[in-house]
């Protein structure tokens, strides 16, 4: 009888330990030579960026050396969307593309000389945006989608060298801002909202004196929002920024209340370089957290072998739902949903789908 018991017990917890195990994480990998991405000197001129959660937009340039003689002009380049699988969906050659950015959801931003480009999945312009061009910055004045991904800031300034910026929020399908913000002296773009903008305003360098969120004051006494962008995980919950010092991500309230959404310690390389997050466009909003550094460094620099860590975090439980090493240089952007990672290593894709 106690054997009995016991087995059912040991079934019991068995059956409990594999129910509370996480889902299992799937991954491809698709190479890219196919699509015109080249190992070598173009490296940071590719780009892939997804369409929507099904499909990715590809940019490579049609060069076989980018150095001095080319850096800062417009080149040839071969735009392909494909889905998850990697079966072409549509393909097209522009000749006037400096760089290609996320765009809302169902477009890719194209940074050409003159204006932003929001492609849609046939690759056809939908929306022109007249920006001022900085040739050595092509897509420096995209500061970002809106917290759902339906709408992109653009920022620009007047004609005078001394004038401030103005950063509009544009939806792909309208003619009219969403909203329009003019910054002042002292003024920093604090985050995107899906109606306008935080902005903090600051005598000094380090702490943001106050912080207006679509027009509403929050109490604020905290450090590291003046020149950094934080993220609205909710209307009233901001991600800050993450700094290479700090072993958490905290998010910040109207009350100026703050709270740790998630430990870093477990998974930052014991010397951090640089960081980023993105969130996904539906909620809970997925965090993906990643990170730059080495083992061996000091404040200012990295030597011997620089890595990254990637982290994709469920904000509601703080917990780890995906981690990677991945190669130096590599770029890992998260889908709208959350579910995807793709991580763009020279010439190879992943995706790791993550349930």
């Amino acid at each position: 009888m106690k054997s009995a018991v016991g087995t059912i017990f040991g079934l019991f917890f068995t059956v409990g330990y594999a129910v509370a195990q996480p889902p299992k994480v799937t991954e491809q990998t698709i190479p890219l030579e196919r699509f015109g991405f080249k190992a070598g000197s173009c490296d940071s001129r590719q780009s892939a960026q997804f369409l929507d959660d099904d499909r990715l937009v590809l940019s490579a340039p049609l060069v076989g050396v980018c150095d001095k003689s080319n850096w800062s002009n417009a080149l040839q380049t071969q735009l392909t969307v494909i889905d998850l699988h990697g079966a072409v969906l549509a393909t097209k050659t522009r000749p006037d593309v400096y760089a290609m950015r996320a765009g809302p959801i169902g477009y890719a931003a194209v940074c050409t000389e003159s204006s932003l480009d929001l492609v849609s999945g046939d690759l056809s312009t939908a929306r022109v945006v007249s920006i001022r061009h900085d040739k050595f910055s092509p897509c420096s004045d995209i500061k970002g989608l809106s917290p759902s991904r339906r709408a992109i800031s653009v920022r620009d300034f007047g004609e005078s060298p001394k004038s401030f910026a103005r950063h509009r929020l544009i939806d792909a399908k309208s003619e009219k801002p969403i909203a329009e913000q003019q910054f002042g002296k002292g003024d920093y773009l604090a985050g995107i909202t899906d109606s306008g903008y935080a902005v903090c305003t600051s005598v000094g360098h380090q702490v943001c004196e106050q912080l207006t969120v679509d027009g509403s004051a929050w109490v604020v006494g905290f450090h590291g929002v003046v020149s950094h962008q934080g993220l609205f995980l909710t209307p009233s919950e901001l991600l800050l920024p993450p700094l290479r010092t700090e072993k958490a991500l905290i998010s910040v309230f109207p009350d100026g209340k703050q709270e740790q959404v998630a430990n870093l310690r477990e998974f930052q390389p014991p010397n951090v370089d640089n960081s980023s997050v993105q969130i996904s466009a539906t909620n809970p909003r997925r965090i993906l957290y990643s990170a730059t550094g080495c083992y061996i460094g000091d404040f200012d620099d990295c030597y011997g072998f620089i890595f990254e860590r990637v982290v994709v975090f469920d904000p509601q439980t703080h917990q780890a739902l995906f981690k990677q090493k991945v190669g130096r240089d590599a770029i890992s952007i998260l889908s709208p949903n959350g579910h995807t990672v793709l991580v763009l290593d020279k010439t190879k894709l992943h995706i790791y789908m993550i349930p």
